[in-house]
């Protein structure tokens, strides 16, 4: 009760946040989209480069990234759409974390109806399906939209496959 009165609490706080500066709830949806981004990849990867610099496996560098503007990415961020063109190592975790909650969410809901046990699997079962009500436009990047701003066929199977693995490898914990 009291992750659940956390999570509440925090999110009811951000919603009248973004309510009291005069925004909606779709903005404050954004925020928890780019809050979920970038702590899947910045922040992952951030870490992971400091402590590679710390133990000597890496130098420090700086390559500065493309700021040019692009009418086809003004077009997508008028339009609402983000725009997936990024390396793909920022693309695949975040990918592969919203192909593990789909199906997290369909084995729970399975689950669910299965068992009857309504109270203990139900809170898994909405956090995954807050995640993927949040990052919707990474699901709609990966298996809807045809534009080249889409996720790229090759990221999407690589996420696929990480997916795989690592649902592979939590069922092998589970069974023994």
């Amino acid at each position: 009760m009291v992750f659940v009165y956390l999570f509440l609490s925090s999110n009811l706080k951000h919603i009248q946040e973004a309510l009291s500066a005069g925004h909606s709830i779709r903005t404050w949806m954004h925020e928890q989209r780019m809050w979920m981004i970038k702590s899947v990849t910045c922040y992952f990867y951030g870490s992971l480069n400091g402590i590679m610099e710390k133990i000597g496996m890496r130098e420090a560098s700086f390559l500065p990234t493309d700021k040019a503007e692009d009418e086809g990415r003004t077009k997508l961020y008028k339009s609402g759409m983000f725009d997936f063109r990024a390396p793909g190592m920022f693309i695949i975790p975040m990918c592969t974390l919203v192909i593990l909650n789909i199906v997290s969410l369909l084995i729970g809901a399975v689950k669910i109806i299965h068992t009857r046990n309504y109270g203990e699997i139900f809170i898994q079962a909405f956090i995954s399906f807050f995640i993927i009500v949040v990052q919707y436009p990474v699901i709609e990047g990966i298996f809807f939209r045809k534009d080249y701003g889409r996720i790229p066929k090759s990221a999407s199977l690589l996420s696929t496959m990480l997916a795989g693995i690592i649902l592979s490898l939590g069922s092998l914990v589970l069974i023994y």
